[in-house]
């Protein structure tokens, strides 16, 4: 096996490849223990065109061009102190192999799913892919060392939908979830993510299983299946039929063999009967205990109960149609329903057999309560909450509240105690709002008092100016007051670090305002940190756009979208030509000729000004016989400014003449 030291230039990604996300934090890393230690394991391409394509090893090619790029800048300044260029990160070491497609696509597929971390979703492609070729279950799985049932299962994960896929990736979702979702119809998977992709649920197990059996009326899971009393099983009401007598039950459908008969209850196959029996099989729970439940009206004894039902604001709108559907359906037969966050303190969440609720039950400190729905399912479901305190000023008084008092009344004590608990804060805000619309911006000094509140405003909300300060993170709002009485000559500070939080954190509309004279700024605070940042930003980005870019021409189009045709190919000419000519006028001169919205450079041009302008090359699209690197046409003149400073000439052809076929 012979190990060749390769141009780094000459080496390429494969289009291949089934790992798409890499780990730039861990990419850098191994980039700092290559050139501590150099590179201890070589890649593996195969020849092609002109170059090579990785087979195996593209990390470690990511983290040999991150030193060769180092390398690039360092060498721009050797040259210009008449230094020798350093070669040390020019080239990388690989095995070459010939080899086909699919060849060199089962060894990346090898070599991804041996990985410790592997994707889930990067795993149920390669063992996809590997199905298409005519591979079994049972080959991969011996192959890789997994059971049969966890190939076909991760299989099963290519049929998720690309959000859902997006979930998984980004751990939003877990597997066991996926696996429950993946078996379901593209519109199904839709109906899924809309329902649970902004709600406080989010994709769980628990969500993707009560989606399930909620879609496709699983009756082991119905409320009269699942009931306590067994004789629920033979409910009939809604649809007049008990499910076991049904021939709407799945289960029940002739099967000519008494093994193929389902082992479970069977699934509904009308889902207006179903929801029929569901609304029915409520009211049944209800009425078989209706002398106990509070009626329209009536106050809420000790000893009774009230149906509860609660319409949170994250519920999408198709729940809390449901919700009001339920509501109607018991306010009609005469129960009051309650919003139990409303009535009563709090939830309590001992077992209704607990020592400590049947204790607090006697005493009068928790109230029964029949919820209506639970989650996303119409459910009759026994809850205990606790009963407000009768003084209002302080919450933990031992008294109980009085009783004989109806739900609306009690609803409406607790909206007047809102109310004059939340004076002062409406003063506050509604008299801050008048100051806003009845002042006017002017020139004139500040006042001590605007400098105070501004001072005072920075201290609570900016956690670094506290920590610079020595101001416990955590402390009472006086501490602000005593602190501001003993320095009162902050105020600068205080403009400094908010000003700070708006331009130097993320991306903001502060951020963009300031945008021309960042540059300025950052000169004044971190000048070789900032134009670091600025060089790796470039860099990251010019790299993205020849991915971007290979990938399109993969496919057979440009950058901007149109097929590659032979009119292409004659415009590639004429590009060629119109640098010949720049350089027969100007041979001292980098020629830089305007394609579409990009300006490009070619061969030594570009080889010359990548490293300056901190530029990635790769060869062209319309001719990998050229080298080329590239900017957006927004960015002229700053790469101009950057290539006369490095003491490079330059000659710009902005427009070509129509190529000729």
């Amino acid at each position: 096996m012979e190990i060749k030291q390769l141009p780094v230039s000459s080496v390429k990604p494969s289009p291949m490849n089934p790992r798409k996300t890499f780990d730039q934090a861990e990419i850098q890393e191994l980039s700092e223990n290559i050139e501590m230690q150099g590179l201890l394991q070589p890649i593996t391409v195969r020849p092609s065109g002109t170059g090579y394509e990785i087979v195996c090893g593209e990390r470690r090619f990511r983290a040999i061009s991150i030193l060769k790029e180092k390398e690039d800048a360092e060498n721009v300044k050797r040259l210009a102190a008449h230094r020798k260029k350093s070669d040390k990160f020019q080239t990388i070491s690989a095995i070459v192999r010939e080899m086909t497609d699919e060849e060199a696509f089962d060894a990346m597929i090898t070599e991804n799913l041996q990985r410790k971390d592997v994707d889930p979703i990067e795993e149920a492609f390669a063992f996809g892919q590997l199905a298409k070729t005519g591979k079994t279950a049972e080959e991969i799985a011996t192959r890789f060392g997994k059971s049969i049932r966890f190939v076909t299962e991760r299989i099963k994960l290519n049929t998720l939908i690309p959000e859902l896929m997006l979930a998984v990736k980004d751990d939003r979702m877990p597997v066991v979830a996926a696996m429950i979702i993946c078996k379901l119809d593209e519109a199904q998977q839709q109906q899924y993510y809309s329902s649970f992709n902004e709600s406080y649920q989010g994709f769980t197990k628990s969500s993707a299983q009560n989606f399930v059996n909620n879609l496709f009326m699983d009756l082991d899971k119905s409320p009269w299946y699942d009931s306590d009393d067994k004789a629920d099983e033979d409910f009939a009401g809604g649809c007049e039929r008990a499910c076991s007598q049904c021939n709407l039950n799945t289960a029940n459908h002739g099967c000519l063999f008494y093994e193929m008969k389902p082992e479970n209850s069977g699934r509904c196959t009308d889902r207006e009967k179903f929801q029929d029996k569901m609304k029915a099989f409520m009211i049944h729970e209800v009425e078989r205990q209706s002398d106990l439940i509070v009626k329209c009206g009536e106050p809420l004894e000790y000893g009774r109960t009230v149906l509860a039902l609660k319409i949170e604001s994250y519920d999408s709108e198709s729940i809390r149609a449901q919700k009001e559907s339920v509501r109607e359906l018991f306010t009609e037969r005469g129960y009051e329903v309650v919003d139990p966050n409303k009535v009563f303190m709090s939830k309590c969440y001992y077992r209704n057999n607990d020592e400590r609720t049947l204790s607090m039950i006697k005493s009068g400190e928790v109230y029964r309560v029949l919820n209506l729905f639970n989650y996303s399912t119409q459910k009759v479901s026994e809850e205990f909450w606790y009963v407000k305190r009768a003084s209002t000023a302080n919450p933990q008084s031992k008294e109980s509240a009085p009783t004989g008092l109806p739900a609306n009344v009690i609803a409406l004590l607790d909206s007047l105690k809102r109310e004059n608990d939340g004076l002062k804060n409406k003063l506050v805000t509604e008299c801050a709002k008048t100051m806003s619309a009845h002042s006017a911006p002017d020139n004139s000094p500040l006042s001590e008092i605007e400098k105070k509140i501004f001072c005072l405003i920075e201290l609570q909300s900016n956690f670094k100016l506290r920590k610079s300060l020595g101001i416990e993170m955590v402390c009472p709002v006086s501490s602000y007051y005593e602190y501001y009485e003993k320095h009162p000559d902050i105020f600068n500070k205080c403009v400094r670090a908010f000003l700070q939080s708006k331009v130097a954190l993320g991306n903001n509309p502060e951020l963009s305002i300031s945008e021309p004279h960042l540059d300025d700024l950052g000169a004044q605070w971190c000048p070789e940190e900032y134009e670091k940042t600025k060089g790796k930003v470039r860099a990251n980005h010019s790299e993205a756009v020849s991915k971007i870019v290979g990938q399109l021409v993969d496919l057979g189009y440009t950058p901007d979208g149109k097929p590659i045709i032979e009119k292409e190919n004659a415009a590639g000419n004429g590009i060629i030509e119109a640098v010949r000519n720049i350089k027969a006028k100007h041979p001292d001169a980098l020629a830089i000729v305007r394609d579409g919205d990009f300006y490009m450079l070619f061969n030594e041009d570009a080889e010359k000004a990548a490293p300056i302008l901190g530029l990635n090359q790769a060869p062209w699209h319309l001719d990998s016989q050229q080298n080329q690197c590239g900017f957006s046409h927004k960015d002229l003149d700053e790469m101009v400014r950057k290539l006369i400073k490095a003491g490079q000439r330059v000659a710009i052809c902005e427009q070509l003449e129509d190529p000729k076929n």
